[in-house]
């Protein structure tokens, strides 16, 4: 492969795409939306690796690695049940239906990176060639596919009530949750990559293959980002719909950043990470510089606020993962106890959902996006998953949880369905 490919390609990413699905180990991360995203660093990151890499499969292993390869660019990111190795006091039952290792990080024997606004950056760092049949081919036919939701609209209603008891208990005060959509049928998923971002044109958009399993996902949401000392995160609780015209999202955005509801959710989040970054953190250095900003993508607005602190210098990867991860916004608040009612009312495992993927740069920055509006496939079984779902809190109204999750669940709904209809 020349390196001329790269800079010829730099504005088709799907011919690089194409390219990086002969090896076993690869991504494709893309960055839409992102004018006002002072943090982001890149248009576009295309990464490779063959069988014989160096991957992070456990907690354990994650700060070994990284010390002693501190050369390497790493690509991935970590499953919701990684909280079982940050907290013995977590078991859970629930098992996903296409799980991930706790911590699915690869060594890049090949990266390209597209700066904002400048040409690609290429750096190879091994000529193995994969010895690989992919199994994501260009002109894979799509069978007709319909997701659904393992929870009818009544089971998910009672649920919503028990949480709310829990409230009202005083238990959590506020709890995520979520609910499966399941398919199986012949995926034609690179079709769907590029269906998915076109409608969502979010700030993380990726392509995540781990051999034979695919992460495809559009997430709006930044779990949490690394610049030198300085620690990111972006937790968005609240979502709408856009509306047909103008002033119709003027006003829409107007009520939406003064709902009561959804700046309860928000800022119950913002306490909580507040208070993980106080665990890593310098004293006093931990502020929230956006409350209650509003994210416009294609065809949806979110709320999202942001916190930012200075990481205790020597402080590990491992060790913020431990302070923070997984994100409040996925769990609710307090976070151990919610997570261990999250897992007696939900149906089924997370697996890689609510997670993180993201990349961490030679030098320690990183950056990590929450695992949401995300389809898991697994290619050998032609098996289908994404999870949806909702902060419910006191005031939360279990039609209006149902209606949230399915206008989340309706950018893949509809590029499944147009999947097929091609």
């Amino acid at each position: 492969m020349s390196l001329n490919f790269f800079y010829e390609n730099a504005a088709s990413p799907n011919l690089i795409l194409s390219w990086l699905t002969q090896f076993p180990y690869h991504t494709f991360l893309q960055s839409f939306n992102n004018q006002n995203d002072k943090y982001s660093q890149f248009e576009w990151i295309a990464a490779w690796a063959t069988e014989s890499c160096l991957k992070i499969e456990t907690l354990a292993a994650l700060d070994i690695c990284l010390k002693n390869n501190p050369e390497k660019y790493w690509f991935g990111g970590f499953s919701y049940s990684l909280i079982e190795s940050i907290e013995p006091s977590v078991k859970l039952k629930k098992k996903a239906s296409i799980p991930f290792p706790e911590v699915f990080l690869f060594a890049a024997e090949g990266v390209v990176l597209k700066p904002k606004g400048g040409q690609p950056i290429t750096h190879i760092f091994s000529d193995k060639k994969p010895e690989w049949s992919s199994l994501f081919n260009e002109n894979q036919h799509s069978s007709l596919i319909l997701a659904n939701p393992v929870l009818e609209y009544s089971d998910y209603q009672q649920l919503v009530k028990q949480v709310l008891d829990e409230i009202y208990a005083g238990n959590t005060y506020e709890l995520n949750l979520t609910c499966e959509f399941l398919a199986t049928g012949n995926f034609a998923a690179k079709q769907f990559y590029r269906l998915l971002s076109n409608v969502s044109q979010a700030p993380f958009t990726y392509w995540f293959a781990w051999n034979h399993k695919l992460l495809i996902g559009s997430s709006p949401e930044r779990f949490l980002a690394k610049r030198d000392q300085l620690l990111i995160a972006q937790p968005i609780k609240g979502t709408i719909a856009q509306k047909n015209t103008l002033q119709e999202n003027i006003n829409a955005i107007r009520q939406f950043q003064s709902n009561d509801r959804f700046q309860a959710e928000n800022v119950m989040i913002v306490d909580l990470m507040r208070n993980d970054f106080y665990r890593i953190c310098l004293p006093h250095s931990v502020e929230v510089p956006q409350l209650f900003a509003v994210q416009t993508l294609n065809n949806l607005f979110h709320l999202y606020s942001t916190i930012t602190g200075i990481c205790r210098p020597e402080t590990t990867l491992g060790e913020i993962i431990r302070a923070v991860f997984p994100t409040g916004s996925m769990t609710g608040a307090p976070k151990i106890k919610t997570i261990q009612l999250i897992d007696n009312y939900e149906v089924t495992g997370r697996s890689a959902y609510s997670g993180s993927l993201g990349y961490i740069l030679p030098g320690g920055d990183f950056d990590f996006a929450v695992v949401i509006r995300t389809l898991i496939y697994e290619a050998l079984q032609q098996q289908i998953s994404f999870h949806v779902g909702g902060a419910i809190i006191a005031e939360s109204d279990p039609i209006e949880e149902w209606n949230e999750l399915l206008l989340k669940a309706n950018n893949i709904q509809q590029c499944l369905k147009n999947l097929t209809n091609r």
